[in-house]
């Protein structure tokens, strides 16, 4: 059965490479006038899932479309002297929660270092307390650094409040910590 089909096709190749040329030829033709059109949704349901999926996303390219429009109107107040000195070629790197967990390691260990264990003494110290008191180091500054928030810090336990505060300011979006390089110094900066 093989051996005939081959032999066909061996005898006739030139008439049928002559065809698929032609046939190639009136394909690529053909193909020059074929318009795509993404219109055609009567071939899916309304309520078919890839439908439903393709009007959302060009939905909200129409809605991006019309903002880009309307922000081309817009033109921003320019920004005069703020009354610091910004340094804008020095890259700022976001610090994680690990930076700050050793920041804080770090500083309970000085803590634990100058704390006299001979006074007993009670102390009562709330983060809430503790919150204001930063925000109120904060009022008259932009920015301060991580180990002078627990420079007066007398004992552990106020060490672990004013941290707790810190991460609760941070988490409130009030206050952001940011690491210039790493390993250095932890800025906290107000958020205006």
């Amino acid at each position: 059965m093989f051996t005939i089909i081959s032999r066909i096709i061996l005898r006739n190749r030139t008439i049928i490479i002559v065809l698929l040329s032609v046939i190639t030829a009136f394909m690529a033709y053909e193909a020059q006038s074929v318009k795509l059109s993404y219109e055609n949704t009567a071939l899916l349901g309304a309520k078919d899932s890839a439908m439903v999926e393709y009007k959302k996303f060009k939905d909200a390219a129409l809605q991006l479309g019309r903002r880009e429009e309307e922000q081309s109107h817009l033109f921003p107040r320019q920004v005069g002297d703020l009354g610091f000195d910004s340094q804008p070629d020095q890259p700022l790197a976001e610090v994680g929660i690990f930076d700050l967990i050793n920041a804080f390691n770090q500083v309970l260990k000085k803590a634990s270092e100058r704390e006299d264990f001979r006074e007993i003494y009670e102390e009562r110290f709330t983060v809430s307390d503790k919150i204001e008191e930063i925000l109120y180091t904060l009022r008259d500054r932009l920015e301060i650094l991580f180990s002078e928030l627990f420079a007066s810090a007398g004992s552990r336990a106020e060490v672990v409040v004013t941290f707790l505060a810190l991460l609760e300011l941070i988490r409130l979006k009030r206050l952001r910590v940011r690491q210039d390089e790493a390993f250095g110094e932890i800025n906290v900066t107000k958020v205006a």
